[in-house]
């Protein structure tokens, strides 16, 4: 009689470098996802930007002694009032997501995105807390702060003001310039990128989100502008490269969202003492 020798079976766990680095532990509760219909995904994104920036507690902003100019103080509380709103919006809670499987030439594609309706009427009011010029965007109420921790004579909570402005700018400059989960995929291939060997790829590090929310704001979704023979461009490829073009708006817009709702907490305690 004869045995065959017995097999043994092996199970192989894959994860994506931004999840490898999963669970990360977070120092307070992502901020507004108890507005939301999804607080995991609330958490899930906090902990990129934990393992990412590590930035310091909205609730540790000193608040301002000095009076605002009424100008200053609207636009603080309109930014404000905005970011809790955005976060209440489903598209922001849902879990986007796309597969491509090939096999014998043959392409399927399967994806899961949040309705088109949700994507519209999130990016309209995102764009007031995003673009530049708006009256009451990341980067004026960012401005505003900046300039009244700067104002002389100077307070004891000052430096420490600017420590934390400085912080939050840098993070969401980060951001702008790479989507969330590409950038903390880089931290973790060149935290084990051995000397001497060819860098880890890192899939969709070269996707720019100001671009790509610039062609579905102007050739899409706010306007059927200037930028829509470029969204043309970017969806005619194949079925493909469109779903993936729809994704990275989605995941440049919730990248960032996640940062200027953080950012909104900081502002709301920068101005606790200030009058009605």
């Amino acid at each position: 009689m004869t045995h065959k020798p017995a097999t043994k079976s092996v199970m192989f766990k894959v994860v994506s470098l931004e999840d490898s680095i999963l669970p990360v532990p977070l120092r307070f509760p992502p901020p507004y996802a108890d507005l939301s219909t999804n607080p995991q995904a609330f958490a899930y994104n906090w902990q990129l930007l934990e393992h990412a920036f590590r930035l310091p507690k909205p609730s540790s902003f000193p608040p301002y002694e000095r009076t605002f100019e009424p100008s200053d103080l609207a636009a603080v509380r309109r930014y404000i009032a905005a970011c809790r709103r955005l976060a209440g919006y489903s598209f922001v809670s849902f879990a986007e997501g796309m597969t491509v499987d090939t096999k014998n030439g043959t392409t399927k594609l399967e994806t899961n995105f949040a309705s088109f309706e949700s994507l519209s009427a999130y990016a309209v009011l995102f764009r007031q807390i995003h673009e530049q010029r708006e009256g009451a965007s990341f980067r004026v109420v960012h401005s505003i702060l900046n300039r009244y921790a700067r104002m002389t004579p100077e307070d004891a909570h000052d430096d420490l003001r600017k420590d934390h402005l400085r912080d939050w700018g840098r993070a969401v400059g980060k951001i702008m310039a790479t989507m969330l989960k590409p950038y903390v995929a880089r931290l973790v291939a060149d935290s084990s990128h051995v000397i001497g060997t060819i860098p880890t790829p890192v899939p969709h590090e070269d996707v720019k989100p100001l671009e790509v929310m610039s062609r579905w704001n102007y050739g899409e979704l706010i306007h059927w502008g200037d930028k829509r023979s470029d969204l043309e461009s970017a969806l005619g490829r194949d079925e493909v490269w469109t779903a993936l073009e729809r994704m990275h708006v989605g995941e440049s817009m919730i990248g960032l969202s996640h940062l200027y709702f953080g950012f909104s907490q900081l502002a709301a305690r920068a101005i606790e003492r200030q009058a009605n």
